[in-house]
């Protein structure tokens, strides 16, 4: 399904992902060059009310056999986005937390979104915990890092490793683990 699409000199194409509650789409997303597209969610000030995956797929995991379905677009609603990330094959982003800050606490998290179990870790400063956390966090998204993608009827290989997934705070139910 190679598709050529033009895109002009100041954007660019990136594989990513994003999960409903049915399912998951992954695709390539045309962006400005310049932007971070793994936090693309999280400027809820300028997003439009679709974004476009070109050579698009579908996986609706509401059964025990699902079948991937290509489409060369999916518009996808914001508003069914529950989680979002970049393909695992995609380098060019890089965590939006500094490793090495004074009083930084990777607090390990499971996230629930829908039947999907997204195990990682949230960044928390200073004296934060989790619930605090979620309580101030003003965002329609929360950052969610290091991350393991699970669902009970995903087919083989079974999960999916990305380094950051933004998840919707109001729909996704968050714990912490060990």
């Amino acid at each position: 399904m190679a598709t050529q699409y033009n895109i002009s000199p100041d954007e660019k194409m990136t594989a990513v992902m994003a999960y409903t509650r049915d399912g998951m789409y992954w695709g390539n997303l045309v962006t400005p060059k310049d932007m971070k597209v793994s936090g693309l969610l999280q400027r809820s000030q300028m997003l439009p009310e679709y974004l476009v995956f070109r050579e698009a797929n579908s996986l609706i995991l509401s059964s025990r056999n699902p079948q991937p379905i290509e489409n060369p677009e999916f518009f996808i609603p914001i508003d069914s986005i529950i989680a979002f990330h970049v393909m695992p094959s995609v380098r060019e982003e890089s965590a939006y937390y500094d490793a090495n800050q004074h009083n930084l606490t990777l607090k390990s998290v499971i996230v629930f979104v829908g039947a999907f179990q997204m195990r990682g870790v949230i960044p928390l400063t200073g004296r934060a915990d989790l619930k605090r956390y979620l309580d101030t966090t003003k965002s329609l998204f929360i950052s969610v890092h290091q991350v393991e993608i699970t669902h009970p009827y995903m087919p083989e290989p079974g999960a999916v490793s990305v380094e950051y997934v933004t998840v919707r705070k109001s729909i996704s139910i968050v714990s912490e683990w060990d």
